[in-house]
């Protein structure tokens, strides 16, 4: 099973982990986790804490998704 482990606070929820097994992985399962992820956060007025390196990555890779919601960069 996949997962991305998040903590929601307040407002905002920090994505701090994804783990997807060896047998799903190269087939854009945690791309799929993320963007379920930040398609919620939006819906729900959070802003979102990239603190998993995926995620952050993800994210910049993605930039039309990351335009959907408010991010917190950490920088």
């Amino acid at each position: 099973m996949a997962e991305l482990a998040y903590q929601r606070r307040g407002s905002h929820v920090a994505l701090v982990h994804r783990f997807v097994p060896e047998q799903l992985r190269r087939r854009g399962v945690a791309g799929q986790l993320v963007r379920a992820a930040i398609e919620r956060a939006a819906a729900e007025g959070l802003t979102v804490e990239p603190s998993c390196p995926y995620v952050r990555w993800w994210l910049e890779d993605n930039p039309e998704a990351a335009a959907a919601v408010a991010i917190d960069w950490g920088n």
